[in-house]
């Protein structure tokens, strides 16, 4: 289990501090936890205060993502399950996560084709196999060729990527990890 979390924080698994001062943009690596239903907290550094609590049913063997999404106010978890097999000789496998709070929907172009569209806030996109090699990869405002997000990642052969569209509209950044 890897996580990203919106501000310095520490994240907790079964009441056992796994991560501290856990920064904005930072993605741990994978977190060895058991599977079945493990409870999750995220508490803002220096505090006891808990913005997140939850307890999602894992599957044992399987890989997953937990983002903190949304305004502050409002943040909430948001559990990818990750697929880390290897793609085709030669390729290399992408998705998208929509985690910007007041971003619009959006349409996910890769080197100029449309690939996703109309993807709303909070969505998870399925992995798409690509050539391995350089990729422009746009995010538009849906409908539009307005980008909100125009970056040109490397993806190497057998690697598998997420691409996550973050933080509020006016500061809408990607941030790319690689899954495996």
């Amino acid at each position: 289990m890897s996580s990203l979390i919106p501000s310095e924080a520490h994240c907790i698994c079964d009441d056992v501090v796994v991560l501290t001062d856990a920064p904005f943009k930072v993605a741990s690596g994978y977190l060895e936890v058991t599977g079945g239903g493990r409870n999750f907290k995220v508490n803002a550094t220096g505090t006891m205060s808990t913005v997140i609590d939850a307890t999602p049913n894992l599957e044992p063997g399987e890989d997953y993502t937990l983002l903190a999404v949304n305004f502050p106010a409002s943040i909430e978890p948001l559990l990818a399950m990750d697929d880390n097999s290897a793609p085709a000789a030669g390729n290399a496998r992408l998705r998208v996560i929509h985690a910007s709070p007041d971003a619009p929907d959006v349409d996910v172009l890769v080197d100029n084709v449309v690939v996703l569209t109309n993807v709303p806030f909070k969505a998870i996109s399925d992995y798409l196999e690509v050539a391995a090699g350089a990729h422009n990869i746009k995010v538009n405002a849906a409908g539009t060729s307005t980008s909100v997000i125009n970056v040109t990642p490397t993806l190497l052969d057998g690697k598998v990527y997420t691409v996550i569209a973050l933080n509020q509209l006016a500061f809408i950044e990607p941030l790319l990890l690689t899954d495996n």
